[in-house]
This record gives structure tokens, C-alpha cells and sequence, in this order.
């Protein structure tokens, strides 16, 4: 009989893919804002190349979160903290 429980893997796992959920949503609500591809900070265009490899990013390269120290796990997943993206 399942109890619901899950190991602690499952729940770390689950908690990475609602963070990557909450940030398609967050990219989502900016595309119907009209403010996809702009960076929250400064308003300026996030480089084609950044957006290609974190689509969900909200900030360009200048403001993006420094990245955790190696051998850290962040809280993201990518250099701009957003939540399970690729660095």
C-alpha cells in the first residue's frame, strides 16, 4: 500500500521539476507582457545565445546571479540562478 511517502531523492527531484515549472510560467507570463527577452534589471535585450541555452532566463549576462561555487549545489541549475537551467 502506497503511504505517499517518497524517498528523499524523489522529493529533491520533484522540487527541481516544480522550480523548472514555475520558470517556464514566469518566461510564459513575460512573453504575454511583451517582456520576453529583456532583462528585469535593465530593460536591455538578453543576447540570443543566453536565451538559447537558459530560455527562461530573466536577466542578461550583467545582472544574471553569480553562479554557486563548484562542487555546490545552487538553488538553480545555471549561472543566472534560474531554477533547473542548464549553466
Amino acid at each position: 500500500m502506497d503511504d505517499g511517502a517518497r524517498p528523499d531523492g524523489d522529493a529533491a527531484e520533484l522540487d527541481l521539476v516544480e522550480a523548472d515549472l514555475a520558470a517556464v510560467d514566469a518566461a510564459l507570463e513575460r512573453l504575454d507582457a511583451g517582456t520576453y527577452g529583456r532583462c528585469e534589471a535593465c530593460g536591455e535585450p538578453i543576447a540570443e545565445e543566453r536565451l538559447a541555452v537558459s530560455p527562461t532566463t530573466p536577466f542578461c549576462d550583467r545582472h544574471a546571479p553569480a553562479a554557486p561555487p563548484p562542487g555546490t549545489s545552487g538553488a538553480g541549475g545555471g549561472p543566472d540562478g534560474t531554477p533547473g537551467a542548464p549553466g
